[in-house]
């Protein structure tokens, strides 16, 4: 007689804590859906991920959350961002951004809290764009970046920290695209917690310089926003995480394929998280 076979048994595989919502956030994205269903309002196509992501940043407040959303579908129609782009069209993108924009992304790390950090130079950013980049991919390019800085719950949870170093600009920089375009996708649009901005070569907070600044800031931006130096910026951060600039030793080579790295785990987790 042959032994009667068993079926082997395998251990349930549990979802990472990063792709858990708790059950306030689980319910604040429930409120949100249930406000989308019953909206007459087209919201264009939303993963369940982004979904998530508005919610843990608007918190209770689903009014405000769909107002970002409202705002961020009409910026990606500008930019032709579509829900359809791949991790590779992404990454492609973000190259010939580099490319047209060197100096502009300076570092990219995680802290000792694990808060992504986000260091750029804004005089970099011209416009209008090179020949070989347009309006549109300049913008869809920085939203990617965005993605990239919230590749998990975890990171949205936890926010990002940005370091500017705004140095030498003046009111001449700041045309109208790049005043739109900055404002569509950073005031009360994309959903993300800015923990601290600290900046270097801050304009005085009276001059024509800061007034240009005022409106791509959001009222809690403007609560983070501090004045620094270089020396400030390296007693509250290690080296690794600053660029050569300011006084680290972060590379181009470096940072991009962290920027890569995180790019795909966004692209990761939008694909596989579910509500």
């Amino acid at each position: 007689m042959g032994k009667k076979e068993r079926k082997s048994e395998q251990a349930p595989v549990l979802a990472s804590p990063s792709r858990l919502l708790t059950p306030k956030e689980r319910g604040w994205t429930n409120e949100l859906e249930a406000a989308i269903h019953n909206s007459r309002e087209d919201f264009g196509k939303l993963s369940d991920f982004e979904l998530a992501a508005h919610a843990i940043v608007a918190k209770e407040d689903t009014e405000l959350a769909l107002k970002r959303i409202r705002r961020l579908q009409q910026f990606k129609k500008t930019c032709n961002i579509s829900s359809d782009m791949t991790v590779f069209q992404a990454i492609q993108l973000l190259h010939r951004f580099v490319h047209a924009y060197p100096g502009f992304l300076q570092a990219f790390g995680t802290d000792t809290y694990e808060r992504h950090v986000f260091t750029f130079r804004l005089q970099c950013l011209k416009s209008p764009p090179p020949f070989n980049h347009s309006e549109e991919d300049q913008f869809a390019a920085l939203y990617y970046i965005f993605h990239a800085l919230q590749p998990d719950l975890d990171s949205i949870r936890k926010g990002t920290i940005f370091v500017g170093d705004i140095e030498g600009i003046t009111r001449q920089y700041f045309s109208l695209s790049l005043f739109n375009g900055g404002r569509s996708l950073t005031k009360e649009s994309y959903p993300i917690k800015v923990k601290d901005f600290p900046c270097v070569g801050s304009p005085p907070r009276l001059s024509a310089v800061y007034a240009m600044c005022w409106p791509f800031f959001s009222t809690k931006l403007r609560q983070k926003y501090v004045a620094c130096t270089p020396a400030q910026l390296q007693q509250h951060f290690p080296r690794k995480l600053l660029p050569q600039r300011l006084g680290g030793v972060m590379s181009e080579k470096d940072f991009m394929e962290k920027l890569e790295e995180s790019l795909k785990k966004r692209f990761e987790n939008e694909e596989c998280f579910r509500l």
